[in-house]
């Protein structure tokens, strides 16, 4: 086979293959999320049982280890906390209706003031219409938050049962690690073996500071989140830390949408809390976008924030609120991926040339 030929053929392999792969993937991607919670929890906590491993104490007695605390403190945290956000879940559900009477008796209050005001007749008709659609939409969202908060409940609990299985994943992938590794690499033919080490470096490299970075950053924000919310007073402060945390997962926007249910409670507070909650969400945001990310996460996807705005907006247009967590970490992936495939079909890694018949090297 000719070079030029070669060139054509290794690349379209590579990408036939992996989107077959992804196909795959998306048919059976419903009964996945226990094997994939599970690859993260192993992934988070590896660093530990590396450092555990070293010792005397050797690698699986440190997984028994980590894994008990780790379930340990899921379990401390599931008897504490998850009552607790139960419990402010029924009660802001209990809320809403008394929410929705407060805004329907001050929609009038808005269209007196609008129409008090001496503006042209076509403005003062379109603020009115955009006020009374606005407190229409925030209306039915009250209304859908409290008709599917109880289903809400339900679906959590039944997926926190399903989802036991994830720790007897982590449990398989790191007690049985090395042996894992071993059979790969030695799959791997010993002419690529390198360059499948360094493809998996990097990948290492763009996984590790998101999973464990994101995690980590994720965690501090809801403490914060939550300390700030009851220091200010403002009621259903653990679902809200836990929303922030959640939230902030999603980078760039995760920040802003988290802050929303906040200013939503404290609206219907004393107005000037507004203002405070406000001012504590930029506060936070500050923090972490200038502390606590840079020196946790830095910039190890190393992707541009272009990029990262394309990520989260594409992969929530494809898979909703999940689709933007995962839209970052794709990506970088895809872009690893997509370089090596690159160079390796046009043999730029051998110092070969794209068209041979041009006789000038890239």
């Amino acid at each position: 086979m000719s070079a030029t030929g070669r060139n054509v053929w290794r690349p379209t392999a590579v990408i036939v293959i992996a989107a077959g792969s992804v196909w795959l993937l998306l048919k059976v991607h419903s009964i996945l999320w226990p094997f994939f919670l599970g690859g993260v929890m192993a992934y988070a906590l590896e660093p530990v049982v590396a450092i555990l491993g070293r010792t005397r104490m050797g690698r699986r007695p440190s997984v028994i280890l980590v894994i008990s605390g780790f379930l340990g403190a899921l379990t401390i945290l599931g008897v504490t906390v998850i009552p607790v956000l139960a419990d402010e879940i029924s009660r802001l559900a209990s809320l809403v209706p008394l929410w929705i009477y407060r805004l329907q008796v001050a929609i009038p209050g808005w269209l007196e003031a609008v129409e008090g005001i001496d503006i042209p007749r076509d403005v003062e008709r379109s603020v009115t219409v955009t006020i009374f659609r606005m407190s229409l939409s925030a209306r039915d969202a009250l209304v859908d938050f409290a008709t599917s908060a109880p289903g809400g409940i339900v679906r959590f609990a039944g997926g926190v049962i399903s989802l036991l299985v994830a720790p007897l994943v982590a449990v398989f992938l790191m007690w049985d690690g090395p042996r894992l590794a071993e059979a790969f690499w030695g799959v791997v033919p010993g002419t690529i073996r390198p360059k499948c080490r360094e493809i998996i470096g990097e990948l290492d490299v763009v996984l590790s500071g998101f999973i464990r970075g994101y995690l980590l950053v994720a965690l501090l924000v809801a403490f914060v989140s939550g300390t700030f919310m009851a220091i200010l007073g403002i009621r259903f402060y653990w679902l809200l830390g836990v929303t922030a945390g959640l939230t902030n997962l999603i980078p760039y926007f995760g920040p802003f949408i988290g802050a929303i249910p906040a200013l939503i409670i404290a609206a219907f507070d004393p107005s000037t809390m507004v203002l405070w909650v406000a001012g504590a969400y930029i506060l936070i945001q500050q923090i972490e976008s200038l502390l606590l990310a840079p020196r946790i996460i830095g910039s190890r996807t190393g992707l541009h924030p272009l990029e990262v705005v394309f990520s989260v907006t594409a992969g929530g247009a494809l898979a909703g609120i999940a689709g933007m967590i995962l839209g970052v970490p794709v990506l970088a992936i895809i872009r690893v991926l997509l370089r090596h495939i690159i160079r390796w079909g046009l043999d730029l890694d051998s110092g070969g040339q794209v068209w041979r018949a041009t006789g000038k090297k890239l």
